[in-house]
């Protein structure tokens, strides 16, 4: 599946809606809570978290809204024009630098503003995800391509779709698109095969042996230097496309029908997803925290009253 722009992410979402009778009811984790009077946005497609005091996430604004990022300060959330019309990832050194992606710009916080850089002349279309190894060395993946920042330009270092990005240095770096999945060793890329769907993918990791990928599927894998292993579980109903952990054992995972899963190194479990005959459709699209006890889920759900962006955190043990 590709992993589609905002708009048609919505078509999407309504033509699946009624799936949601066939799921089965599952209890929610109560350290999972949904947080309230969040920015007016269509739909939350990033998130970063510095402390649960100082959260960032970007997305797709409400109809009539201009405001494609927003900051939360431990109170209240200020929304951010950034320039615009969404941004759909987002990757940070510090507070006062942060990086963004959306359409063919490239978007930069400095702690006061958002400044934006246009790469449509490197040919960049539909960017959707970024990563970087420092402020000299970062890269941002979309539909046309990825593309290199040196400190001093943007230059495209590969054709080609992708829709995640995740290194563990500037010489190793894994990507994940509609059907293939990439590594560049510092000089080439070579692709390799998983028996995983493929599409809305997302990578976290902590080091050249310890990368987990989520596909949107309902499994995980995890590379160990030497070789990719699913991690898979019949308890996980929901497709995975976004993981984030604070140690190898300890890891979220989040994606469609608001499935929420947690690995702690041995089994991978669902510990939230909507219950039969609920009157939405939720989906997650990222996920993100400071410590093992404060992580952020950030997504949209289509119901009655229209679409709307949702944002879960997990305060918890």
């Amino acid at each position: 599946m590709k992993k589609l722009s905002a708009p048609m992410k919505n078509s999407l979402l309504f033509t699946t809606l009624t799936t949601l009778l066939v799921i089965t009811a599952c209890g929610s984790d109560d350290a999972w809570q949904q947080v309230d009077n969040t920015p007016e946005m269509f739909s939350f497609e990033g998130v970063w978290a510095f402390s649960p005091s100082d959260v960032w996430v970007v997305g797709s604004p409400a109809l009539g809204q201009r405001a494609a990022a927003a900051h939360f300060d431990g109170q209240r959330w200020t929304a951010s024009e950034v320039g615009t019309a969404y941004l759909a990832g987002i990757w940070a050194f510090a507070p006062n630098d942060i990086w963004a992606v959306g359409g063919d710009l490239v978007a930069r916080y400095d702690g006061t503003g958002w400044k934006t850089t246009s790469l449509g002349e490197q040919g960049a279309r539909d960017l959707q995800d970024i990563w970087g190894s420092s402020p000299t060395d970062v890269w941002a993946v979309g539909e046309n391509g990825v593309f290199h920042w040196d400190g001093s330009i943007w230059q495209q270092q590969a054709h080609g779709e992708a829709s995640g990005i995740w290194g563990a240095s500037a010489e190793n770096i894994w990507t994940v698109s509609t059907f293939d999945f990439k590594h560049y060793d510092g000089e080439s890329w070579s692709t390799f095969e998983l028996d995983l769907w493929g599409g809305n993918g997302d990578l976290w990791g902590f080091g050249a042996d310890d990368v987990f990928l989520a596909a949107d599927d309902e499994a995980l894998a995890h590379w160990d230097g030497t070789a990719w292993e699913e991690l898979r579980s019949d308890d996980v109903f929901g497709d995975l496309q976004t993981v984030w952990g604070s140690a190898s054992d300890d890891m979220w995972a989040a994606g469609s029908f608001g499935e929420i899963a947690r690995w702690d190194g041995k089994t991978l479990r669902s510990v939230r997803r909507q219950a039969m005959g609920s009157p939405y459709l939720m989906l997650f699209k990222a996920i993100h925290g400071s410590s093992a006890t404060d992580v952020w889920a950030v997504g949209g759900m289509l119901g009655a009253e229209g679409n709307k962006g949702v944002i879960y955190h997990f305060a918890g043990d």
